[in-house]
């Protein structure tokens, strides 16, 4: 949740649409994915020392991942035209996409496709997102150009 917020402070200083659209979205994911673990019940692998007492399936984190840094990605991509930045934002989105699901693995307190699920629910959302930012006019035609190489040299 902190990081929706944060996300959407700074997206309300460049774009009022955006930050509405990102902003219901952070948010409904949550109670989208605190949904699904009320519906599937799945219980947690077996880690007596973690305290984890909620349900496991979809990974939250995992989803949140996808959806955070998916965001981060997706509006540096729209304002950068360097194909190294992009490149390097992109690998960098994914390192620390796939580095969250890991960690779920290693601390015992997800199956994997608890991971899996988590990651496919955040696809799907994000893409949900990038649908109403099109849709209500939040990302168009004009603000989508790049501007000169000299403003985008990132």
């Amino acid at each position: 949740m902190i990081s929706g917020s944060g996300f959407v402070t700074l997206a309300a200083l460049w774009d009022r649409p955006a930050a509405i659209v990102w902003g219901a979205g952070f948010l409904g994911g949550q109670i989208a994915v605190l949904g699904l673990k009320l519906i599937f019940n799945r219980t947690r692998p077996y880690a007596p020392e973690l305290l984890m007492q909620n349900f496991s399936f979809p990974s939250g984190h995992a989803f949140t991942a996808v959806v955070v840094y998916g965001a981060l990605l997706y509006g540096g991509w729209i304002r950068w035209s360097a194909n190294w930045s992009r490149g390097l934002l992109a690998l960098a989105t994914g390192l620390l996409i796939l580095a969250t699901g890991w960690s779920r693995l290693v601390l015992r307190v997800h199956y994997p496709t608890d991971v899996v699920g988590g990651y496919l629910l955040g696809i799907a959302w994000l893409a949900l997102l990038w649908m109403a930012l099109h849709r209500w006019g939040a990302v168009g035609p004009e603000k989508l150009s790049v501007g000169s190489p000299e403003q985008t040299m990132l």
